[in-house]
């Protein structure tokens, strides 16, 4: 009896300790259509459901591979304002690491200097700046826009690379219009890609009951 309780303790002690990767987006679910995440059709084998957090705000979440260490995707308000665009700081997630506490994105540089990791321990599982530098032909692509947020905060939160892909240069920078219509009376939003269909979501992406 007192070992059951001993490990009731330690499994408390343990869920207390947890970060802001959550499962499944559980301090986040207001940038999901209804509040409901996609069901896990699109999961890696080793997820992190990142509630991505910068100056004690969340500003999008992000389905992340940390084999691949790749995002799937990111979901965010498009809620673009007039706000400068940040210098191009780039970040990294903490709490993609195992057993890591930290709650906000960072400078890799600063986690080594500051907290002590090792440049291999954050790169094991998730992109550095070293990564991309040299790529020809490719730049860093933002699944969550910069231009779609409000925000300074909101705007640089989406220079982490859990945020990034490999994205052909003659792509970015270039203007991108989609436009989501949500009809009452179907369950199958729309993606119109200046005006004309490009994308229905089936309703079955989303667990609506």
């Amino acid at each position: 009896m007192l070992g059951l309780l001993l490990l009731q303790v330690l499994a408390s002690c343990l869920w207390l300790g947890h970060s802001e990767v959550v499962t499944p987006f559980a301090g986040c679910p207001q940038f999901f259509y209804a509040g409901i995440p996609p069901n896990d059709a699109l999961n890696p084998k080793n997820p992190a459901w990142i509630c991505q957090r910068f100056r004690n705000s969340y500003h999008y979440a992000t389905l992340y591979d940390r084999d691949r260490r790749i995002p799937v995707y990111s979901a965010y308000k498009y809620e673009p304002g007039d706000a400068k665009k940040p210098p191009e700081w780039w970040m990294v997630e903490p709490q993609v690491n195992n057993n890591v506490n930290l709650k906000e994105m960072e400078r890799d540089w600063i986690l080594i200097e500051q907290h002590k990791f090792t440049l291999d321990q954050i790169n094991q599982s998730q992109a550095v700046p070293a990564d991309y530098k040299g790529l020809k032909g490719l730049d860093r692509g933002h699944l969550s826009p910069s231009g779609h947020q409000f925000s300074s905060e909101s705007k640089m939160a989406t220079f982490t690379l859990t945020n990034i892909v490999p994205q052909d240069s003659s792509l970015n920078g270039g203007r991108s219009c989609l436009e989501i219509s949500m009809p009452g009376d179907t369950q199958m939003p729309t993606i119109r890609d200046s005006g004309q269909p490009a994308l229905a979501a089936p309703a079955g992406s989303w667990s609506l009951d």
